[in-house]
């Protein structure tokens, strides 16, 4: 499933790739960074099943439960540095020579 940011506010001017989500992987950050907002599209290929999970209950959740926070907190910044790494090497990628 191939992921893009919408870019050009409002109106999404373009869709900015950065990855590709497997199975079983993150697609949208959005229920635990503010501002709550979604910004991540997704195009499957295929059929999809998707997990969609109540934000303003796992944010409870974890200030409840700190090892938990911690825990899905370290497993989102280990997204995020995935999809920036695959920005940086998509914009490398079209820099001219």
């Amino acid at each position: 499933m191939g992921l893009a940011y919408g870019l050009g506010g409002q109106s999404r001017v373009v869709d900015a790739p950065v990855g590709d989500v497997a199975p079983s992987e993150i697609l949208t950050l959005s229920a635990l960074i503010e501002p709550y907002r979604v910004t991540t599209t997704a195009k499957a290929d295929e059929p999809s099943r998707l997990i969609s999970i109540d934000a303003a209950g796992l944010r409870a959740m974890c200030e409840v439960d700190a090892k938990l926070g911690y825990t899905l907190m370290r497993h989102l910044a280990q997204v995020i540095k995935e999809r920036l790494d695959y920005t940086r090497v998509q914009l490398a990628a079209a820099e001219p020579g």
